[in-house]
């Protein structure tokens, strides 16, 4: 990949990401700040530590890791995103979270001298880096030797596998924001086992979520990803792309609401 070519896909992430901004993580079952819990308690980060969360969206990871390091640690948030940074400021600042700092920066580019912390932290981010090598080599730059890498990915995308069926029958590859899935563990351990990482381990997890109606559903798949997509089709493709989601979520609908499972990859290393 040329380096107009790298420059393109960030803007793009951070495009879709800002415009996902105010209302990402927001509402509709809490997966994200599940996952980010499990991902803190599985980095199992001592109090008092420095911590850098990678690609921080709403703080799913940031605000359990906050609270692992108590007041003498810190967690520094980073994200290229402005939009998400903003946000996110806010509700640092809403929740009086003290340990806790955002900032806007690229994966590929940390802004900061080696060893600066003893657990680096990325929750479904990878994923998104055009140049995922640089982007762990910065990782494992900035650990502390014997320091945590933990990160997350979805074993299946979109991250809505209810609609997943409909979303591949109107949407092209090309029209995706992501660059790469790693949505296997043969896939994350090769790649952070060849940015020099030891002691990898990959663990998997579900998550049920369960939505009260296709309504639900709906306006929680909007605020995310298949958002974006939907919100840039003509309006022909987006009135018959909604009749059939509602009439896919109709026919799998339950007594007590829409389910559908969220599968996680979590992938544990040492510098």
């Amino acid at each position: 990949m040329d380096q107009s070519s790298i420059e393109a896909a960030k803007a793009r992430t951070a495009r879709v990401f800002g415009e996902l901004a105010a209302d990402y993580d927001q509402g509709g079952p809490a997966f994200f700040t599940y996952f980010g819990r499990r991902l803190v308690e599985l980095a199992d980060i001592a109090p008092d530590s420095r911590v850098l969360d990678v690609a921080t969206g709403r703080g799913a990871v940031l605000f359990p890791a906050a609270a692992k390091v108590g007041a003498g640690g810190s967690v520094i948030g980073i994200d290229l995103t402005e939009a998400m940074v903003q946000a996110l400021t806010v509700d640092i600042e809403r929740r009086a979270v003290t340990n806790a700092d955002v900032r806007t920066m690229d994966a590929e580019n940390l802004a900061f001298v080696g060893d600066s912390f003893d657990a680096v932290l990325c929750g479904f981010g990878v994923m998104f880096f055009p140049r995922l090598a640089v982007a762990l080599s910065e990782f494992r730059r900035v650990l502390t030797t014997g320091g945590m890498l933990a990160v997350s990915t979805f074993k299946t995308l979109p991250p809505t596998p209810a609609i997943a069926p409909i979303m591949n029958a109107f949407q092209h590859t090309s029209q995706r924001p992501l660059t790469q899935e790693l949505s296997t563990p043969d896939e994350l351990r090769g790649a952070l086992e060849q940015a020099g990482f030891h002691d990898v381990s990959i663990h998997l997890e579900r998550f049920e979520a369960v939505h009260a109606d296709e309504d639900a559903y709906w306006s929680w798949a909007m605020s995310l990803l298949p958002g974006v997509w939907y919100r840039a089709q003509p309006t022909d493709t987006q009135t018959r792309f909604k009749e059939d989601v509602y009439e896919h979520l109709s026919s799998i609908r339950q007594s007590d609401g829409i389910h559908e499972s969220i599968t996680a990859n979590f992938a544990l290393a040492r510098k």
